[in-house]
Order: C-alpha cells, then structure tokens, then sequence
C-alpha cells in the first residue's frame, strides 16, 4: 500500500485478473471509509458509505462497461453514448464527440 500511516487491511481478495486489498480508513474529519488498493497497478480509492451505497445499486453491464473502458479507447465512446442514452441532461454538446470527453 502506498500510504505509510494506514491501517492493515483488513481483507485481501484475489483472482486471476486482480489482486487487491481493503483496508478501513477511518480518519476522524472524514468519517469511516473503506480503502481498496490495487496490487496490479497500485492504484486506490476511498469510498464513503454513500459511494458503497451507490455500487450495489449498479447494474451488471455497467460494471462491466466501466471495466472495458478503462483498458479499451473505443469502449469509451459506447459508453458516452449508453449514459447520455439514460440521462438526457449529460447529452454530450453540439460539436463534439464522446471521444472529446477524455
């Protein structure tokens, strides 16, 4: 982990494409968080409850859309056209393309 200061983690979850670790961060001017840092990549992120909250209301091929776009340039453009498809006022403006959005 990347953070000296931080607690151990208190899960490690790994599989054939991903290995990561969970740790909980529970700094007292942000509240509990949980911490999930990438040992593929070393990349992490901090999710507050609201963020945990929002993840199981997630449908499947969204997952796995986000999962594509963040490995596939061409991905990227499918999904600027499936979210603005479902959310009228994050059409992307006149002049430009999903592509610009990056």
């Amino acid at each position: 982990m990347s953070d000296t200061n931080a607690a151990e983690p208190i899960a490690k979850l790994s599989n054939e494409f991903a290995t990561i670790w969970l740790t909980l961060d529970d700094t007292p001017s942000n509240g509990p968080r949980l911490r999930v840092d990438s040992l593929r990549d070393h990349g992490s992120i901090v999710l507050d409850p609201v963020a945990l909250s929002l993840l199981c209301s997630l449908d499947e091929n969204v997952l796995g859309l986000l999962a594509d776009i963040a490995r596939d340039d061409a991905a990227r453009g499918q999904f600027a056209e499936w979210f603005a498809s479902r959310h009228e006022q994050l059409r992307v403006p006149d002049g430009l393309s999903p592509d610009d959005a990056r």
